[in-house]
């Protein structure tokens, strides 16, 4: 059907809901530690690392502690937790439909080509 994206979830949430095609999720994916006290967050949420301890939050694109920096997307919804926790994040070689992006609609049009390019040169192409 012209127009549809087809993704990776036929019911478009959950896990890897917003990837595009084949995903060879080994090679695509790695375990993380998400940061404590950063509250719930959602498959597909864009990340950043703190330059601090390594630890990944959501993406900042104005932030300065390290999170303004893109690191790849949350494979799976996390609960709010008040101490870190393992999780996995998608960083290389797939392809996002961007309306599956956490919160992408809310993006200023500078930070959804700064996110575009900064995926390109992960190996993450973003279908807009």
């Amino acid at each position: 059907m012209a127009g549809v994206i087809k993704t990776t979830s036929a019911f478009l949430r959950g896990a890897g809901h917003g990837f595009v095609g084949q995903l060879n999720y080994e090679r695509a994916n790695e375990e993380i530690v998400l940061a404590a006290n950063i509250g719930a967050i959602t498959a597909m949420t864009p990340l950043g690392a703190l330059t601090s301890g390594g630890q990944y939050k959501p993406w900042a694109p104005a932030a300065s502690d390290g999170t303004q920096t893109f690191a790849g997307f949350l494979w799976e919804d996390r609960p709010a937790l008040a101490t870190t926790q393992r999780a996995v994040r998608t960083c290389r070689e797939a392809t996002v439909n961007a309306h599956a992006i956490t919160g992408w609609d809310a993006l200023s049009t500078p930070n959804k080509a700064a996110l575009v390019a900064a995926a390109k040169a992960m190996g993450i192409i973003i279908l807009v």
